[in-house]
């Protein structure tokens, strides 16, 4: 069992450095980019620990629910490898709009694509 828990603990910091990788190309590098991309990434696991127990019953079996949340990230995180380049686009449109919806497009992007995933 704690193999389990700690191959996704690496999967999850794998993933997490590729999109911080993705949002390096589209949006741009800085400490901030990278202080948004801990907060979401934080942020989804803390919504998800809240929101588990409300949606999941006791009564399933762990680690059934547990496979189904790794598969369900996994496939989320295909889902995101390809629709980064949408989200590339969208945010060269908001740029030339001025800094305030550039910097509000920058952060509803980043939150976007890397909440859903944790």
């Amino acid at each position: 069992m704690m193999l389990l828990f700690l191959g996704s603990g690496c999967a999850a910091l794998i993933y997490e450095i590729v999109w911080f990788q993705m949002l390096q190309l589209v949006i741009g590098s800085s400490a901030v980019s990278l202080g948004a991309l801990l907060g979401t990434f934080m942020g989804g696991m803390c919504l998800g620990s809240i929101s588990l127990a409300r949606w999941i019953s006791a009564r399933r079996h762990p680690l059934r629910v547990y496979a189904l949340l790794e598969i369900g990230i996994g496939i989320i995180g295909i889902v995101v490898l390809f629709g980064m380049p949408a989200v590339g686009s969208l945010y060269s449109t908001h740029v030339g709009r001025g800094w305030q919806a550039s910097c509000c497009a920058e952060w509803s992007q980043r939150c976007a694509c890397c909440l859903r995933p944790c």
